[in-house]
């Protein structure tokens, strides 16, 4: 149950960093819009994930052990997102959108992911 909450805390916070660009550009259509700009994120996420086993309980039990785990999961998929966008639209990659977007999923990926190490050794305990 837990990786599950894990796992969808992940992809809304995808989805939320694919939100708050398209206000901030003023691109914002529908919720199918943001979710067509957070596919190619979340893909990436959920493939690097796998394969690095970052849904395995074990790497929550302390903070050093989620941040070391997640930590090339994050430097790996989101480029790889990127590079899945540029590819989805036909265009490169800009470098100051992966330097945002870089910093951006950096701070929701881990304050979530934080409070959910947080609450599940609290659970625990």
């Amino acid at each position: 149950m837990k990786r599950w909450i894990l796992l969808i805390g992940d992809l809304l916070m995808l989805i939320l960093f694919a939100f708050i660009g398209q206000s901030e550009h003023k691109t914002f259509t529908t919720l199918g819009g943001t979710l067509k700009t957070a596919a190619p994120f979340m893909i990436a996420w959920g493939v690097v994930a796998l394969i690095f086993g970052l849904y395995n309980m074990r790497h929550y039990e302390t903070f050093a052990a989620m941040f070391k785990r997640t930590l090339p999961v994050w430097a790996i998929a989101i480029p790889a997102g990127l590079a899945l966008r540029a590819l989805f639209l036909g265009k490169g990659i800009k470098v100051p959108f992966l330097v945002v977007a870089m910093i951006s999923t950096f701070v929701l990926l881990f304050v979530w992911r934080f409070l959910f190490t947080w609450l599940a050794r609290w659970l625990n305990t």
